[in-house]
C-alpha cells in the first residue's frame, strides 16, 4: 500500500487544471473523486495529494494508488493511478444449521461489492467462532475458501463451518473458596448452570470474582485457569475454578513524598480508604484518580502518582511517591469532525484558551457546554504534545447529530384532550447554532401556532437574542367534563435579550405584547370569571445561576433563578397593570452509576406572587397561578381541584423525581423510568396560605390546603423533544374527584 509521486520537472507553484482517474474497473471513478479533496483550480500542493492518496487507501477498496503530474497549458494535470482490490461478488456459508446466513453476514466485516482483504477474512473467522462460542458451540471450526476470477478481478468467499455439539454447563465449583459460600460466588458471575458454555464470558466472570474479593479486603487474591471437564458425549461440562484467596488486609497509613504543590494534609482529603478498615480495591483506585485530578486541575498534566505498598502483618501502608513535573499550558486548539457547524460555534464554548494552564474542570465543562448546544452527539477531547515541551495541543473531536427535523405526532391529556402536533425545528441554522422552531398544535380543545427564533451569540458576543410569535385558542376546564368552562384566546409577540456574565450567570430581559380574550364562560362560573379582552404589555427581568452538566437531562448541578415582571404603568401602557415575582430552584444528584447508566435524584421548588396596581382593580385570570396537571402536581386536574377556581395570586410547588435509566445511547438517556412525588398549592393572598396537607368537603376551606401526589412514568428522548408519560395518584382528593390522572406531555418538567 505504498504511494509515490512522479513529478515532471521543473514544477513551480501552479494551478491544477485537470484531474484524471485511471485504473478503475469495478469501482466507479466517481467513488475515487469523492475520496479526494483536491479539485481543479486549486493551487498545487504535494501535502494535499499525499492526504488524498491516504484517503483512497483508507477506504479499503484499493490496493495501491499513485499520483503523476504533468504540464498542461502552463498549468498542472494530476493523474491518480489506481489499482483496485478484487471485488467481492459472493459470500457463502455451508454447515451452519444453528446460526442463519443473515446473522453471520451481519457479524463479519467482509461485504459484497467491497474490496477483498485477506486480513479481514482472518478476523472474520475469529468473529464467527466467537459468535458460535456465545451460542454454546466452543468446538466449532471455520475454514475460509476463496475463488478468484482474475480477468474480472472478482472473488467469491466461502466459509465452511463445522458446528460441533452444543455444550451446557452441568456444574460450577470454586476450589479454595473458604471465605464466601459457593452460592454467593455463583451469584457474582454470568456463567450459570444449565446455560451454554462461553469461554470469553467466563474470562470476564473471573475478573468479577477478583474484583469482589479485592473489595472485601483480599488484596492479593488470584483466580487461576479454570479446569474444564467434559462428559463422554462432549455435551456437558463441569467447571472447577481455583481461587487463591490470600490474607485479608486492613488499610494502614498513607505517607506522601515529592509533593510541593499541595501539602500532605490537602492530599489526605482525597483518600477514599479509611485507616483500620478493610482494604477496598475500587476505593483505592478512586483515591489515585482523586489525587490525579487535583494535579490536573492546576495544570500538571504529566504528573504521576506512584503508590508503593509496605505490608506490615495484616495491614497495607502506602508510600505515595508524587512526581509533579511542570505546569502544561495550552498551545493550539483544533476543532475536528465538524461538517455543517462553523468553527467559531464550537471554539467559543471551549473555556480553555491558548496560553491558559491546563485545567481538567474547564475541559470537562467545555465538553458539557458543547454538548448542550443540542445538535452534538459526542465530544471527544484529546491532548497531544506541542512543539514546546511545556505546552500541549488540545484537540476537540466533534460528532455532529441531526440539527433539523420535521415531526408529527399525537397525544392525549385530561387538560387538552386529544392533541395533534406538527413541528419543524432546526437547532443549528446556517451552522451558527441559531434555533428556529415552527409548531402547529391542533385538537378538540386547543389550537396553537408558534414561531420561535434564537441567536445565542448576537454580534459574536455572549448575549442571546430571540423573537417569539404565538396564536393560541384554548378551551379551559375546571373538571374532567368534556365541555369547556370558558375559552381563552391569546395572540402576541415577544423579544428576548440574555447577556451571559460568566459560565453560570445569565441575565434575561424580555418584553412581550399580548392580546388575551376570555369568552364563552359557562353560566355557573360568571360570578368568578369576567368576560373580557385585554392587552398586556409587560417587561420581565430574570437572573439565573445554572451549573447543570446537561441542560436537556441533567445528572448533577442546579439551576436557580429569581425574576420580576411588570405590566402596564405609564411606561409600558396596556390594559393590565400588575407586578409579579417568581422564584425557581432545581437540584440534581447522581446517586450511583452502573457503567454509563446514572441513577439521578432531583428536586424542584417554585414560588410566585402577583399583585395588581392602579388603575387595575384585580389580576385577570390569565395572569394568575393554577396548580395541578402535568406541569405541576400530577394526579390532579390542571384547574379546579387545587386552590381558588379563578386562580391564585400566590402559589408554591415542590417536585421530587428519581430517574432510573433503561437505555442509554451516545451519553443520552433515551428511555428512563421515573418515580415522583409532588406537593403544592395556590391561594388568593399570602394571608390565606395554609401549609397543612389535606382536603376539605367545604369549597372555601379545601382551597387553602396543600395537595400532594405520587406516581411513576416514562421519559423518552427523541431527536426533536423529550416526551413525558406520567401516571399520578392524588393523595388529597375530595369525594367525587378522580383520584388519578394520566399525563402525556412534551418537554421537561424541570
Amino acid at each position: 500500500m505504498d504511494f509515490s509521486f512522479a513529478l515532471t520537472p521543473p514544477l513551480k507553484v501552479k494551478v491544477i487544471k485537470e484531474i484524471k482517474i485511471t485504473g478503475t474497473k469495478n469501482f466507479k471513478e466517481r467513488a475515487v473523486r469523492e475520496l479526494i479533496k483536491t479539485r481543479p483550480k486549486d493551487l498545487y500542493s504535494e501535502t494535499n495529494l499525499r492526504e488524498d492518496v491516504q484517503s483512497i487507501l483508507a477506504s479499503g477498496n484499493y490496493e495501491d494508488a499513485q499520483v503523476e503530474t504533468s504540464d498542461l497549458d502552463g498549468k498542472i494535470r494530476v493523474i491518480f493511478k489506481i489499482k483496485e482490490k478484487p471485488l467481492i461478488k459472493r459470500i457463502d456459508f455451508t454447515g451452519n444449521k444453528k446460526i442463519g446466513k443473515g446473522k453471520l453476514k451481519e457479524e463479519i466485516s467482509l461485504k459484497i461489492k467491497e474490496g477483498y482483504d485477506s486480513i479481514k477474512i482472518s478476523n472474520d473467522v475469529k468473529k464467527i467462532l466467537s459468535l458460535y462460542g456465545e451460542k454454546g458451540y466452543p468446538d466449532a471450526k471455520v475454514e475460509p475458501f476463496t475463488t478468484f476470477n482474475e480477468s474480472l478481478n472478482h472473488v467469491s468467499v466461502h466459509f465452511v463451518i463445522k458446528e460441533g455439539n452444543r455444550i451446557l454447563i452441568e456444574k460450577i465449583e470454586f476450589q479454595g473458596a473458604a471465605s464466601f459460600s459457593q452460592k454467593k460466588l455463583r451469584r457474582l458471575i454470568k456463567t450459570k448452570r444449565r446455560k451454554v458454555y462461553d469461554s470469553e464470558k467466563l474470562k470476564k466472570d473471573l475478573e468479577e470474582i477478583e474484583k469482589f474479593y479485592k473489595n472485601n479486603g483480599y488484596a492479593k487474591v488470584k483466580t487461576n485457569k479454570p479446569q474444564v471437564a467434559y462428559n463422554p458425549e462432549r455435551t456437558k461440562i463441569t467447571l472447577d475454578i481455583p481461587i487463591e484467596e490470600g490474607m485479608r488486609y486492613l488499610v494502614g497509613n498513607f505517607e506522601f513524598t515529592g509533593n510541593t504543590v499541595y501539602t500532605s494534609k490537602q492530599l489526605e482529603k482525597a483518600i477514599e480508604l479509611k485507616t483500620g478498615k478493610l482494604y477496598h480495591q475500587e476505593k483505592f483506585e478512586e483515591t489515585l484518580q482523586n489525587l490525579r485530578e487535583l494535579y490536573l486541575e492546576k495544570g500538571y498534566l504529566y504528573s504521576q502518582i506512584i503508590p508503593q505498598e509496605v505490608i506490615e502483618d495484616n495491614k497495607i501502608n502506602y508510600q505515595m511517591q508524587i512526581e509533579e513535573a511542570s505546569i502544561i499550558y495550552i498551545d493550539r486548539i483544533f476543532i475536528e469532525g465538524i461538517k455543517k457547524t462553523k468553527d467559531k460555534v464550537i471554539r467559543r464554548e471551549v473555556l480553555l484558551k491558548p496560553g491558559d494552564p491546563f485545567s481538567s474542570s474547564k475541559l470537562r465543562r467545555s465538553q458539557e457546554k458543547i454538548f448542550n448546544l443540542g445538535f452534538i452527539d459526542d465530544v471527544k477531547p484529546d491532548i497531544q504534545p506541542a512543539r514546546d515541551p511545556d505546552k500541549a495541543d488540545l484537540i476537540m473531536e466533534i460528532v455532529e447529530g441531526k440539527p433539523g427535523s420535521l415531526s408529527a405526532g399525537a397525544g392525549f391529556s385530561s387538560t387538552d384532550g386529544l392533541v395533534g402536533q406538527v413541528q419543524l425545528s432546526h437547532s443549528n441554522l446556517l451552522g451558527l447554532a441559531q434555533r428556529l422552531n415552527l409548531m402547529w398544535e391542533f385538537g378538540s380543545r386547543k389550537q396553537n401556532y408558534e414561531i420561535n427564533w434564537t441567536e445565542p451569540w448576537i454580534f459574536n458576543k455572549p448575549v442571546s437574542f430571540g423573537v417569539d410569535l404565538y396564536n393560541t385558542i384554548r378551551e379551559r376546564l375546571f373538571n374532567s367534563d368534556s365541555s369547556a368552562d370558558y375559552t381563552e384566546t391569546r395572540r402576541g409577540a415577544g423579544v428576548r435579550v440574555g447577556p451571559r456574565f460568566s459560565d453560570v450567570y445569565t441575565l434575561l430581559f424580555s418584553y412581550s405584547f399580548t392580546s388575551v380574550g376570555i369568552n364563552r364562560i359557562k353560566e355557573e362560573f360568571k360570578s368568578q370569571i369576567k368576560e373580557e379582552t385585554n392587552t398586556t404589555s409587560s417587561f420581565l427581568t430574570e437572573l439565573s445561576r445554572d451549573t447543570r452538566d446537561y441542560f436537556f437531562d441533567a445528572t448533577r448541578g442546579s439551576r436557580n433563578s429569581i425574576a420580576g415582571q411588570i405590566a402596564g404603568s405609564p411606561v409600558f401602557q396596556g390594559d393590565v397593570h400588575f407586578l409579579k415575582s417568581l422564584f425557581n430552584t432545581s437540584w440534581f444528584w447522581t446517586t450511583f452509576k452502573l457503567g454509563n447508566y446514572p441513577f439521578v435524584f432531583s428536586v424542584n421548588g417554585r414560588f410566585g406572587a402577583v399583585q395588581e396596581f392602579q388603575p387595575s382593580d384585580t389580576v385577570p385570570i390569565f395572569e394568575r397561578f393554577f396548580v395541578g396537571g402535568s406541569d405541576s402536581i400530577r394526579g390532579y386536574q390542571a384547574r379546579g381541584e387545587i386552590g381558588p377556581i379563578e386562580g391564585g395570586r400566590v402559589y408554591t410547588l415542590m417536585n421530587a423525581e428519581y430517574k432510573i435509566p433503561l437505555y442509554v445511547e451516545n451519553k443520552r438517556r433515551i428511555l428512563q423510568l421515573v418515580l415522583f412525588a409532588d406537593m403544592g398549592g395556590a391561594w388568593k393572598s399570602s394571608q390565606e396560605m395554609y401549609l397543612d396537607v389535606g382536603a376539605s368537603p367545604v369549597e372555601s376551606e379545601n382551597g387553602r390546603f396543600l395537595k400532594s401526589s405520587i406516581g411513576f412514568g416514562l421519559r423518552i428522548t427523541t431527536p426533536v423533544f423529550p416526551i413525558r408519560l406520567d401516571w399520578g395518584y392524588g393523595l388529597n382528593h375530595r369525594a367525587g374527584e378522580e383520584v388519578s390522572q394520566i399525563h402525556f406531555t412534551l418537554g421537561n418538567l424541570f
